[in-house]
């Protein structure tokens, strides 16, 4: 699925920039992990950060992580054991547990998919 972490390039967003507008760039740009920042920390950061988000990038947010979730329950990185992919659901939980509310529709999608994934991790 789409990264919205633009693995920190500038051209990433330049690109987006100039395919989708200073207002899509705007919201990407607010969900983009630092990644100066130790693996830990960036994702604290999502966590404290996720009440600020503007509703578009709260969008994006629910978009990655289902895309994210799905993965990680379907296709996980190969060095991930049970135990990690269940750590992500709980921490994705959290992270959009903590947004403003946007769209219930796609945080019920979400919150449906972390369900079936822990099942499913049982």
């Amino acid at each position: 699925g789409y990264d919205a972490s633009l693995e920190g390039h500038l051209g990433g967003l330049y690109f987006l920039y100039l395919e989708f507008g200073s207002t899509i760039c705007g919201y990407v740009e607010e969900v983009t992990d630092d990644k100066s920042l130790p693996y830990a920390a960036r994702k604290q950061k999502q966590i404290e950060h996720a009440a600020s988000l503007s509703s578009g990038a709260v969008l994006i947010k629910l978009g990655d992580k289902i895309s994210n979730v799905n993965d990680v329950i379907n296709n996980p990185p190969e060095d991930w054991n049970t135990e990690r992919r269940k750590q992500y659901l709980d921490w994705a939980e959290t992270v959009i547990g903590s947004c403003p509310e946007v769209n219930a529709d796609l945080k019920k999608h979400f919150i449906s998919l972390v369900e079936k994934g822990r099942i499913f991790l049982t």
